[in-house]
Order: structure tokens, then sequence, then C-alpha cells
């Protein structure tokens, strides 16, 4: 799970509607009614074929918030065309300022000798290829197990409910199609900036609930194993790009891959979690409380350079500090 979902989503509902069948819209208009804001993402004119335009909804609910998101904007030549993000970025020229197309760029214009340095050349001078993984890449071959187990245990004393889920990656290989020859890349139990990611060995959640009654209280403790983080060959002072295999070509022998020395260890890292909550039950519906620490020690996962993060990659730690939440929730 990545950062963005607690963050943005933490306490949310969500449900999914045929908004082409009466039923569908009818439980539409039903939630449009007690909402602040709608946000659709159609092409526009299909807001009003489906029934859920700003008009109609303006209808049920006069202080309404309505936002329409299209590729190519509401008006204009390009208004009913159907777009994607990577449609948007070729329209804008940014995908010339990416991959291969950066780093000759960098290189030749910049004069950027890290750039420079992803530019292999034959025997006669001429470009043999451009380092970049995107560009180059052929197939990805991996292999791993997910688990999960689930068991409940009714006592005298209320309910225990264990949890555990957990993933193991055995392997991991990315291999490069080259003129010199293939190129096989080893990921697992690495952070490989922009090739990889982080991809350690082990990552699981585990969790214990107790409940009795109307309550409810638990804690769940997250653990990401151990990984390598590797120097950038072209620049040992700093980890800021760094790869963990470095490829060789030679015009005789071929294509070599062989391991970056210059690599350090990133420590596990484990987070523990805790909540509880009451239910109470009346003529009037159910009233429950909840409350929860996330992070209880507020431990920081270890510095990883080239993360999105100052000290993290919230694709594998999911780490946003410690806090304390609550909520009430009333239903009919």
């Amino acid at each position: 799970m990545g950062m963005g979902i607690p963050l943005l989503g933490r306490n949310k509902r969500s449900c999914s509607l045929n908004l082409k069948a009466p039923e569908g819209r009818a439980i539409f208009h039903r939630l449009v009614r007690d909402a602040d804001v709608v946000l659709e993402g159609g092409r526009p004119g299909v807001a009003a074929r489906l029934g859920v335009d700003y008009e109609t909804l303006k209808a049920l609910n006069p202080r309404l918030v309505y936002c329409s998101i299209s590729g190519y904007g509401q008006d204009g030549p390009y208004r009913d065309r159907v777009g994607h993000d990577v449609n948007y970025l070729g329209f804008a020229g940014v995908i010339g300022l990416t991959g291969t197309a950066n780093i000759l760029n960098g290189c030749y214009v910049g004069g950027v000798s890290e750039y420079c340095g992803l530019i292999v050349r034959n025997a006669s001078g001429g470009i043999q290829y451009v380092n970049d993984f995107y560009a180059n890449i052929g197939r990805i071959r991996t292999g791993g197990i997910d688990f999960a187990a689930r068991y409940t245990l009714p006592t005298d004393f209320g309910r225990f409910a264990l949890g555990f889920d957990g993933s193991y990656l055995a392997f991991y290989y990315i291999t490069l199609k080259l003129k010199s020859g293939d190129a096989k890349i080893p990921g697992k139990d690495n952070y490989d900036a922009g090739s990889f990611g982080a991809l350690p060995a082990f990552k699981a959640t585990a969790s214990l609930d107790w409940s009795v009654g109307g309550f409810i209280a638990g804690l769940t403790s997250r653990f990401v194993s151990s990984m390598n983080e590797c120097a950038n060959p072209y620049d040992p002072s700093t980890a800021q790009g760094g790869i963990c295999s470095v490829i060789n070509v030679d015009p005789v022998t071929g294509t070599s891959v062989s391991s970056n020395p210059l690599r350090r260890r990133v420590e596990s890292y484990y987070q523990l979690d805790v909540h509880a909550g009451y239910t109470l039950a009346s003529t009037l519906g159910r009233t429950t409380l909840f409350a929860g620490i996330i992070n209880v020690t507020d431990k920081q996962p270890p510095y990883i350079y080239s993360a999105a993060l100052a000290n993290s990659d919230p694709s594998t730690y999911d780490y946003i500090g410690r806090y304390v939440y609550g909520r009430i929730q009333h239903r009919f």
C-alpha cells in the first residue's frame, strides 16, 4: 500500500454504481442530496447522458460544488478526444524530457558527466546503446510467494482474531536487449533508483484483535526486511541515482553484468499501530466510538538517499509519522 492511501483514503467508504441502470442513478442521486462535492472525469457530455450532470444534480442539492476534469478541457477542438496520462505528456512534449532523450540532452547539451557516462559507444565511436532501462528493457521475470492466514479463537474472555499477510520475493530479473547481447540484471534485495525501486526480500503485516460485547481492541505490526542500496558508480560520493548492477559492453567480448561494490545495507524496519473501539446499540441505531495511534513508537524508516521522500520510499515503508486519530460513526 502506497503512502497516498492512508493519507487520502483513511475512514473513507466506497461503492461501485452502474449509472446506466435506473437503480444505480437513483442511489447516486440519493447520495448527492447530502454531498458537498461531486468530481467527475468523463468527456464533455458523458455526465449528461448518464443523468449526473451539474444541472440535474443542482436541482437535487443547490449548494453542491461540481467539478469536471477531462483530458483536453470542456471546450476547444480536442474536447471530445479520449486520452490518458501518456497522451497528455506526449502532446505537451514532456516525454522528450525523460528517458533516453533526457540522457542525450543532458550529455550533449548540458555537458553533465553522469549523463555522458550512461552512453556506451562501440569501437568506431558510434553510440552502442543508452543505459536507459525503460528504452532497452526486454522482459521482467519475477517469482515469489504471497501468503495470508486468518484465525479466530472464541474464549470465555472474548474473541481473539489473528491475521497475517506477507510476501517473499524469490527472484526478480530485468533483461535488457542490447546489440552486444542481453544483460540480465537482478533486483531482489536491492534498492535501485530509477529501474526497480525498493525490492526487499520479505514484507509482512500481522494483526491481533480482541473483542468482547461491544468492545474491540487490537494492534497491527508491519515489517520490511533489510536490503542493499548502491552508490552511483560514476560518482561514489553519492547514492543518488545508484544502481546495484553495472553493465559493461565490450565490442569483442560482448555484454557482461557485474555487481556494484559501492553499496551499503539498509536496515530492516518495523512499525506498530494500536486501536480500540466501542459500539453502543439503541433503538436509534448503532453508535461506534473508535480511536487509535499510528506508529506508536514514531519509528522512522532507514534513510534511503534516492527515495522520493527524505527518509523513506513510500511504496515500501508507508511512513507518515506518529499520529492519533478518532472517529464517531452512527448507523440508523
